[in-house]
Formats: C-alpha cells, sequence, structure tokens
C-alpha cells in the first residue's frame, strides 16, 4: 500500500484484521499499519511466525524486513530485554534547550545563563554555565510525574531573592 494515503493504516489494520482472524491476538498484535509476531521462546516464535506467514501468503500479500533482535514499536524500543525508550526520541529531548515547565527551579538554576544576556556583560561560558546548563538538561530528561492536585495534601510554594518564579508542588504518598 502506498505512504501517505488517506486512510491507509485504518484500511491496512482492516485487511489484516481479517486475513489473520484465525491467528490468536497472544501470538501476533495488528495496531495500523505494524504486525508484531511475539513468543517467550525462539520456537515459539517460528511457530508463530509460520502461522502468520501462512495466512498472509494464502491472502496473496508480501512482507519485508524480518528477523531483527530489536524492533520499534509504537515510537518504543520492543526486545527480549523489554521495552524501552526510543534513543532518537531521548537525544531529541537532550539536545533541545531546556523549557521553563516542568523543571523545578527553573529560575534559579538558569540564573547563570540569564546572566550571559545581560547588557555591557562579555559573553563567558564558565563552569556555572555549564553546570546549570546540564542540571537543566538532567531536569528536562528526568521529567517528573506531574500528580493530580489533592485538596487534602501539603502543597509548598517556595520564593527566592535569585528568582521571582516559583514551583508549586504538592508532598503525596510516593514523594515522602
Amino acid at each position: 500500500m502506498p505512504f501517505g494515503l488517506c486512510n491507509a493504516p485504518a484500511t491496512f489494520e482492516r485487511l489484516m484484521e481479517r486475513v489473520l482472524n484465525h491467528v490468536p491476538k497472544q501470538h501476533c498484535i495488528i495496531y495500523l499499519d505494524d504486525l508484531l509476531v511475539h513468543a517467550g521462546d525462539f520456537e515459539g516464535a517460528l511457530r508463530h511466525l509460520r502461522e502468520v506467514f501462512a495466512a498472509i501468503r494464502q491472502a496473496g500479500l508480501r512482507l519485508n524486513r524480518m528477523s531483527r533482535r530489536e524492533t520499534t514499536f509504537l515510537r518504543h524500543v520492543v526486545s527480549a530485554k523489554g521495552v524501552a525508550t526510543d534513543a532518537a526520541k531521548i537525544s531529541a529531548v537532550r539536545d533541545w534547550p531546556p523549557p521553563p515547565m516542568y523543571v523545578q527551579d527553573f529560575a534559579t538554576i538558569a540564573r547563570p545563563l540569564h546572566h550571559l544576556t545581560d547588557r555591557g556583560q562579555p559573553y563567558v561560558w564558565d563552569n556555572p554555565c555549564a553546570q546549570a546548563f546540564n542540571a537543566l538538561q538532567t531536569g528536562l530528561i528526568t521529567a517528573p510525574m506531574l500528580a493530580y492536585p489533592g485538596h487534602s495534601t501539603w502543597t509548598r510554594m517556595p520564593a527566592t531573592w535569585a528568582s521571582a518564579p516559583s514551583c508549586l508542588s504538592q508532598v503525596t504518598a510516593e514523594s515522602r
């Protein structure tokens, strides 16, 4: 099926649902324009693949890209070890300048970087600037879990002399 056609993924999924209707869902996952055949061991994977291949051959269809130790499926890297975040997605976050949202104490941490833009101030990338930038990157890469507001929990809103913005946070059972 040509790439980019309107409704192509949904059409492919409907076709695969018909072609593979007798294959148990535990053996083959069909999602839009992807098929993921899996098993707990190598022999089981071969059995499941033969079953899927036979159904696809009987329908007169062809396949490509097979026998991979790991694959990207739904923006995750899936392997025998488990499911991981795609490294390309991590590098996109790591290499992007960190925004001020969701990084606790952003203004305080970023203070050395803000001083680089002061009028009359020479641009000197020194150790405090590098540390601030790395701390902001780490704060973004290790994104916090934002809990839903609770009316029966303590909240805190720290303020500092170094920065006007603050971060409203609450103490939850998991954060104690």
